[in-house]
């Protein structure tokens, strides 16, 4: 399920990529399933949560709400610049409830039984020892903890579309994930591998309506931007034209739709 590149230099790469991409790290299908996550999670107020691959606040933001001022919510992400990002918008929104960190997933720096809930958007597919870290998430968490994780499945049309003219441009592809786990039964497998027990999967979609292909062009996955700026300067024009052609296909009266599609899986953790 994993990749056979050395695991030291995978990190390397895949901190780095979403250090360079901490600037432009937005795009409108981060949102809804964040909040989807700690809905899904159960977390309760005055909870101590830990939110791996925090990105830009996606999960932690919300968690924090719910949480309220007795709990806390500690983020920690790879990428040193998307911590400063997160902690930067945690000062900004005056949260003394919430701090971000940059640790390694598979070494967390926590004792153990340190928390109620560990929560992972998005995140797992960047593991390259996914059993080690699955086991260092449940290590830190309580007994009767809750791990809740989500993850991009397939069945993408457009994104799978893009993908393919990407490919035919010879857009660089970092190829970022060891564990892809796009299906219901990889992802459930893979934690009851690891040791978790209990696991309900949840399956959605979510929909995102741009204004306009320009809106598109501009808000696409952050790391699709960034790739897509690797290519030669004479390669950029036209492959964003073949993109805006695509589109056509999926333009409505009302802007540019694109679905996704979503797996949430929660597990009990008893020790």
């Amino acid at each position: 399920m994993s990749t056979s590149q050395d695991p030291i230099a995978k990190k390397a790469e895949v901190a780095d990529w979403f250090r360079r991409a901490a600037p432009i790290y937005f795009s409108p299908f981060f949102s809804y399933p964040g909040m989807r996550l700690v809905e899904l999670s159960g977390v309760k107020p005055n909870a101590k949560v830990l939110d791996i691959c925090t990105g830009v606040g996606a999960v932690l933001f919300p968690t924090a709400d719910v949480v309220g001022l007795d709990g806390h919510v500690t983020g920690i992400d790879i990428a040193g610049k998307m911590v400063q990002a997160t902690a930067t918008r945690i000062v900004m929104n005056g949260l003394s409830n919430a701090h971000a960190q940059q640790m390694d997933a598979e070494r967390l720096e926590f004792p153990d039984a340190s928390f109620d809930y560990v929560m992972c958007g998005f995140g797992l597919s960047f593991f390259p020892d996914l059993t080690l870290a699955l086991t260092e998430m449940q290590r830190v968490l309580k007994p009767g903890g809750v791990l809740a994780v989500s993850m991009w499945a397939e069945g993408n049309e457009l994104a799978d579309v893009y993908r393919k003219l990407a490919d035919d441009f010879r857009v660089p592809h970092p190829g970022l994930a060891s564990n892809p786990l796009r299906t219901a039964d990889a992802l459930k497998d893979a934690l009851q591998s690891a040791g978790c027990s209990d696991v309900a999967t949840t399956a959605e979609q979510v929909k995102v309506i741009f204004d306009s292909k320009q809106e598109y062009w501009a808000q696409r996955m952050p790391i699709e931007q960034l790739a897509s700026e690797q290519l030669a300067e004479d390669r950029q024009g036209p492959f964003r034209r073949a993109v805006f052609d695509l589109l056509e296909d999926f333009i409505y009266v009302d802007g540019v739709h694109e679905v996704r599609n979503v797996l949430y899986a929660v597990a009990t953790i008893s020790k």
